[in-house]
């Protein structure tokens, strides 16, 4: 039987408030080397004008807030995360590089986070701020840890191997997540909880004892809304 390369879908939430990275977002997942991968944004601007600009770049993408129906950012956030993962189902993905668009992965990450054969496996990439910002890594410290502290906050410096490790959360900036699972899972917002939709997400899969593995090889970029801070990290 002729070998069949595997189908990625990277995709993601987008907003016009990551405007300030995206062009050079969008040349960074151009240029990715894996050869047999789609691009697909849910843009939650209150405008459509974002996502038409998004096109341009040759992704696909659907504006998912109407004029008449400004839902709670978590809600919205909730509704696009859901639609990357029904648009991957629908389109017969057998993973989602699921992907923040503010941050940079290297370009061969799909290749070698598909190499690792794990069912969900991310990168590490930065968090917090100035003396605090390190990479997002979260050990499970127990199984009786409530519904979730440890979701944020931190690293230990044994862990980073360049190798996977088990771990409780590598966050969804940068995942590769294979259709067993987000088959299974649907992103989804608890009305009145604070929770972002990715952590509830992570959640329901430990819930499940599902493993979910960080590739402590890879850190990426994350340039987010204190990037004039953080950006001579990277020169």
């Amino acid at each position: 039987m002729a070998y069949r390369r595997k189908r990625v879908l990277v995709c993601g939430p987008q907003s016009d408030v990551k405007s300030y990275c995206f062009d050079e977002w969008a040349e960074n997942v151009q240029n990715f080397t894996y050869p047999e991968y789609d691009v697909f944004l849910a843009d939650n601007s209150l405008t459509k004008d974002f996502s038409e600009y998004i096109k341009t770049k040759g992704f696909d993408c659907i504006n998912i807030t109407e004029e008449d129906n400004k839902d709670s950012v978590l809600k919205r956030l909730a509704i696009s995360h859901e639609l990357c993962r029904q648009y991957a189902i629908r389109n017969n993905y057998d993973y989602i590089l699921h992907l923040e668009t503010d941050v940079f992965p290297p370009i061969d990450v799909i290749e070698r986070l598909i190499a690792e054969k794990k069912l969900i496996i991310g990168c590490m990439y930065q968090l917090s701020e100035n003396e605090a910002r390190v990479p997002m890594l979260n050990r499970i410290s127990s199984d009786t840890d409530e519904y979730r502290v440890a979701i944020y906050g931190g690293y230990n410096n044994f862990m980073i191997t360049g190798k996977p490790v088990k771990t409780l959360s590598v966050g969804l900036g940068c995942i590769l997540i294979s259709r067993p699972i987000f088959s299974k899972f649907p992103f989804r917002n608890i009305e009145g909880a604070s929770w972002f939709p990715d952590v509830v997400w992570i959640n329901d899969v430990y819930a499940k004892k599902i493993p979910i593995y960080a590739h402590t090889g890879i850190i990426c970029k994350h340039k987010n809304s204190n990037w004039g801070v953080f950006g001579k990290d990277y020169k």
